[in-house]
């Protein structure tokens, strides 16, 4: 019986991991596809690839149950052509495991020291590599969250880029025939490593407490701890710093007034090299609109993000087409999966990305030497690193600051609900709509005190809908002379704008009419509304975090991203990754 039945027409070519001399592989997918349609069979290295193309094609590829063709077990067919067969034998610990809720403020944290760091190093003026600086960032954020930040990052950051699994897919051609000698004998040091940070007593609270505990059966658990370790650093930082670069470089040869978040997802869109691979385990079958195949084990199902990310809306670079994380709500187009795909860190690099492209904004004066990224020819998997230097000369200039007047150091302080809170919400919309009239187009209730039964600090916060909130002259007068000043301009956040009153018990933000923001806050207040999990959660995470010092009160609303971002994602139909 035939792998495939009906068998599909057959491209002429083999993968780069079994031929040292093939085709680009996006050059040659391209090739085929145009020649033999949507659906074909590419047979490499003894291994029959089903690439599909077409939307229906795409629905069922991922539309199939992972116990009947399973991507895990595809990827670690890829890793291990690079990585000791070992490293997989017995893992305790996933991305999963330490994406929660509860590990969103110790995740932040290092995000912010790893960005401090960096920029100190920066210095005041010089040149760096774009994929170079944010490789860099990568690797500290990484390395200070599973290990801590008194884990020797320079000494482990050359052992992480031997043990590199991307190798399998950014050069796959060098995989053919590999030792795997070299990555043993870093993987061991890296043992060494870790086997004196948990002998150290003066160490802070970090992931690594959480990663060993699930060795606590084992008698030595530096290896099993290593191993873990080494996988989540690789699962999780070797695209993100990728990813990053195209963002960084993206913001800076074009400059856009998309969020930085819209910025990251389409940066993400164009840099996508990923194969997607399943590896069938048991006789399924397979429509791809046209036809109905019967695939037997052993069959990858396949397709090519660089082809399906670029058909619909072509390889220009326009942020501004991102609504809510999504860009339409078909699957031809992906940046970080679909469904049961979708990355698990997903939420957590999209704030690493926006954090670190904001924070060099902010603090540098940039000027790219380079006029596009090039994709590195041959890579089959992952986001592409760049097959030229992307150099960046930086000057630091003078601290600005989106709060008028500067920082405040602000206790963070949270109270029970108060019944009072609708009625002060009411007073304050018939203040603004006589200061504004029909120049406010929707006035909400947004926040914690608009919640009933949530505690939250007592401040009333107000969403104020305009036809373009970065024309201040259409509103900001009026609503100074009613009482309020301005302490927030932040123009590259939506255009957000945010009054007080002069008691700070109350604020005003003022958003343009078809704002994500404006979708998000309505979303997110009415899930806590109707959901007492989330309520609950919720509440119990801005406890927690309201016992640190702050130094603004925005400071302690970023430290709620994550929390926010998952209630979000649940009130507006984003699945989570099975």
């Amino acid at each position: 019986m035939p792998p495939i039945d009906p068998m599909p027409p057959l491209a002429g070519f083999e993968l780069p991991w079994d031929s040292i001399d093939g085709d680009d592989p996006v050059v040659a997918l391209t090739d085929a596809r145009a020649r033999l349609g949507d659906t074909f069979v590419v047979e490499s290295g003894g291994v029959t690839y089903l690439f599909t193309f077409g939307e229906a094609g795409l629905r069922s590829f991922y539309a199939v149950a992972e116990r009947d063709a399973s991507k895990g077990l595809a990827d670690y067919r890829m890793l291990v052509r690079k990585m000791p067969d070992e490293l997989f034998a017995e893992r305790r610990t996933f991305a999963h495991d330490l994406f929660g809720a509860e590990e969103v403020q110790g995740y932040l944290d290092n995000l912010d020291w790893a960005i401090d760091a960096q920029i100190t190093e920066l210095g005041d003026a010089g040149s760096f590599d774009v994929f170079e600086l944010s490789r860099r960032v990568g690797h500290r954020l990484g390395i200070a969250c599973w290990l801590g930040r008194e884990a020797p990052i320079d000494e482990l950051v050359p052992e992480f880029e031997i043990l590199d699994g991307a190798e399998a897919f950014v050069h796959p051609s060098r995989s053919k025939g590999a030792t795997k000698v070299d990555e043993r004998a870093a993987l061991a040091r890296v043992e060494l490593v870790v086997g004196r940070l948990l002998e150290r007593t003066d160490r802070a609270p970090s992931f690594l407490d959480d990663i060993a505990h699930r060795w606590d059966d084992v008698e030595d658990p530096r290896a099993g701890v290593a191993g873990d370790v080494v996988l989540l650093h690789i699962a999780t930082m070797t695209n993100l710093f990728a990813a990053l670069a195209w963002t960084l470089a993206q913001v800076l040869l074009h400059p856009s007034p998309a969020s930085l978040e819209q910025c990251a997802f389409e940066a993400a869109r164009l840099g996508q090299r990923s194969i997607m691979l399943r590896e069938v385990l048991r006789p399924i079958s397979f429509s791809d609109g046209e036809h109905e195949y019967r695939i037997e084990r052993g069959v990858q199902l396949a397709t090519m993000l660089p082809l399906t990310n670029s058909e619909r809306v072509g390889s220009g670079y326009e942020p501004e087409r991102w609504r809510n994380r999504a860009l339409h709500h078909d699957v031809t187009v992906t940046t970080f999966g679909h469904g049961a795909h979708r990355c698990p860190a997903q939420r957590f690099s999209v704030s690493a990305i926006v954090r670190t492209v904001g924070r060099l904004r902010e603090t540098f004066a940039m000027t790219p030497a380079f006029t596009e990224v090039v994709p590195l020819p041959g890579q089959i998997g992952g986001v592409a690193r760049s097959a030229e230097p992307c150099a960046v000369s930086y000057r630091r200039v003078p601290a600005t600051d989106v709060f008028i007047g500067g920082a405040e150091s602000v206790d963070i302080v949270i109270v029970d609900y108060d019944t009072d809170w609708p009625i002060r919400f009411e007073a304050e919309r018939a203040r603004i709509v006589a200061a504004l009239g029909p120049r406010a187009l929707a006035v909400d209730h947004i926040g914690s005190t608009s919640v009933p039964g949530l505690a939250a600090k007592p401040i009333i916060d107000v969403c104020v809908t305009v036809v373009d909130s970065a024309d201040e002259t259409s509103y900001l007068g009026a609503l100074v002379d009613a009482g309020y000043e301005l302490r927030v301009r932040e123009p590259e956040f939506h255009e957000h704008r945010m009054l007080r009153t002069p008691a700070h018990d109350v604020h005003v933000h003022v958003f343009t009419l078809g704002s994500d923001e404006i979708t998000r806050y309505l979303a997110f207040r009415d899930r806590l509304r109707a959901d007492d999990a989330d309520r609950t959660m919720y509440a119990e995470a801005k406890r927690t975090l309201a016992q640190r010092d702050w130094p603004s009160m925005q400071h302690y609303a970023d430290a709620k991203t994550a929390v926010v971002e998952a209630v979000i994602a649940r009130a507006l139909g984003i699945r989570k990754p099975a």
